[in-house]
């Protein structure tokens, strides 16, 4: 197997794997001190929320994405009309240059500050260096390779069904140029590592959040039967049983 096809065939299964296997292996070690433990994820959120921006980019940037991968053939009956293709293409490349500009500034702030786990800050960077280097590929493969929005629709979605499927089609992406594969493998190369960082932590507090509420969803029927049994019985006992003046 050549290094292409192990990167485009083998590494994003790869990459799922470790991202919920990680993220399940760290909910089950953490147990008790999922809550405690998320409080350590507070210098991501000091460095995101005082950052609209990079909110607003990142957010319809991945939509965009997952967008285009869902639903391909919208995308391609929007870019049929050049007027829109040109709106299109030029808002992504937009989006693109907020995103990485507002994503310097998210990694001056963070790493700026001091850590407590060394080992917690390596993976940090290398997860925010994987981020950074896949919007810069993606800003250059839009401005070399133009109308990505549209070629992308009849590569990059057969490519990513063909992985959803378990038989990986890599003719699709071997034929696209550099920053294409780059692009795809920081994806999937960032993936792989949240359970390594802190921000693996926003998920063991969702999953712990989500364990709460189904608990307590569960447990109010048995909670309301329970309370009715005791009414009804206390009820009949002061019939049965009334308490004398």
């Amino acid at each position: 197997m050549t290094s292409n096809n192990f990167l485009f065939a083998v590494w994003p299964g790869i990459s799922v794997v470790c991202f919920f296997s990680g993220i399940v292996a760290r909910y089950a070690l953490s147990g008790k001190q999922t809550r405690a433990e998320t409080e350590k994820v507070s210098r991501w959120w000091k460095a995101l929320c005082r950052n609209w921006l990079w909110q607003l980019s990142m957010g319809i940037l991945v939509v965009g994405h997952v967008g285009a991968l869902l639903l391909p053939d919208v995308f391609l009956r929007w870019n049929s009309n050049p007027s829109r293709l040109f709106l299109l293409e030029g808002c992504a490349i937009a989006l693109g240059l907020a995103a990485t500009f507002s994503s310097a500034i998210v990694v001056w702030r963070y790493l700026s500050e001091a850590g407590e786990s060394v080992l917690a800050e390596v993976f940090d960077a290398v997860f925010l260096a994987l981020i950074c280097v896949g919007l810069l590929s993606g800003i250059g493969l839009a401005v070399i390779y133009r109308w990505g929005s549209s070629w992308a629709a009849i590569t990059l979605t057969p490519y990513i069904a063909s992985l959803f499927r378990g038989s990986p089609v890599t003719d699709y992406v071997l034929e696209l140029p550099p920053l294409v594969r780059l692009h795809v493998f920081c994806a999937f190369g960032a993936l792989a590592i949240v359970p390594l960082t802190r921000l693996s932590f926003l998920f063991l507090y969702a999953i712990d959040s989500g364990l709460s509420l189904v608990r307590q969803v569960s447990a109010a029927p048995v909670t309301a039967f329970t309370d009715y049994v005791d009414v009804v019985l206390r009820n009949l006992g002061s019939k049965l049983w009334p308490e004398e003046d």
